[in-house]
This record gives C-alpha cells, structure tokens and sequence, in this order.
C-alpha cells in the first residue's frame, strides 16, 4: 500500500493516506475530509463545505428550474390566448366573447322583426304566400342562436383554461424542483 502525504485544508496539519482513499479524518482537528486529485497534486477539501456548497446549488437549480417552468406556462398560456383570439395583454379576456355575443343578439332581433313584419304583412294581405318572407328571417334567427352557442361554449372553453393555468402556476414553488419529481408531473392535470 502506497501512502501520499497532503495537509488538512481545516488546520493545515500533514496527513499520510492511502493513495486510494477517498476521505480521511484529520487526527489533529478532527475534521471530516475529502481527498481530491488532479493528474498533478492531491489536496483536501472540508466535507462540510462541499455540503454548503452542493446545497446552495441545488437551491440555485432549483430556482432557475422553477423559473424556466413558470416561464414555460406563461409563453402556454399566451399561445392559448392567441388560439382563443385574445392578441393584446390589456384589456378584458371576455371582450371579444361579448362583442360577437352582442353582434348575434342584435342579428336575432332582426330576424325577429323580419318574421314578425312577414307575419303582420301576410295577415294585412290576407295572402298565405306573403309568409316566403319568414324564410330570411329563420335562417337570421337560427343563425344567431347558433353564433350564440358557439360563443358561449368558446367562452367557457377559455375560462377553464385560464383557471387551470393560474392554478397550476400558484400551485408551483422552488421547493418543488429540489426532489425527484419532474416539472411534467408537476403540471400534469389532476385526475
């Protein structure tokens, strides 16, 4: 067995250790050691520090994992506006449900005056063939409630998703990052 002679990095006192040992224990101060080697030169370094300093960079990643992850669902979620037809960051996220809302109501009130003129003119005319001119006036009817519809389940469709997305990024902290878990199961949706 070959020795090697290095000091403590604690107080500096020499020690002897087998070239290949790993970790010693300073007979002087008592101090926990790890032996590091280059192609060059063996030294030692305090295990307590190396502790220190692998937890202040596990708590570093984590952080900058945590902030990639969060950075991650809010480029999502502008992606997600954009699908839903929200482009500017101001603003209500329903105005545009309501305007197209509002636009198939007033259409729905024009059919309606359409039936109800075709109606009043077929019963004024006493002639059953003047009631053709209910025909734009159902189809602008029918048209509405369908726009209607559509609107409201597109509406929805986003509030849910806008809900999910705050929740899943108030649900995120660094701590999170520091464990096993990946950040996919981290924002996976509940079953």
């Amino acid at each position: 067995m070959k020795l090697e002679s290095i000091n403590c990095n604690h107080c500096g006192a020499p020690l002897e250790v087998s070239e290949a040992a790993n970790f010693v224990t300073c007979h002087h101060c008592d101090a926990q050691l790890a032996i590091k080697r280059t192609s060059s030169a063996s030294f030692t370094e305090e295990i307590a520090e190396l502790a220190e300093s692998t937890s202040r960079l596990n708590e570093q990643l984590a952080q900058i994992a945590y902030q990639n992850e969060l950075e991650r669902l809010d480029r999502d979620w502008q992606q997600a506006r954009k699908r839903h037809g929200i482009h500017d960051q101001q603003g209500s996220d329903t105005a545009h449900f309501n305007v197209a809302m509002a636009i198939a109501i007033i259409c729905g009130f024009v059919g309606g005056f359409l039936v109800v003129g075709s109606i009043t003119f077929a019963i004024s005319q006493d002639s059953p063939a003047a009631l053709i001119g209910l025909i734009p006036g159902l189809i602008i009817i029918v048209f509405a409630w369908l726009v209607v519809m559509r609107t409201e389940k597109k509406k929805v469709e986003y509030l849910t998703e806008k809900r999910l997305h705050h929740h899943r990024r108030k649900s995120l902290s660094p701590a999170d990052f520091r464990g096993e878990k990946s950040a996919q199961e981290l924002t996976a949706p509940d079953a």
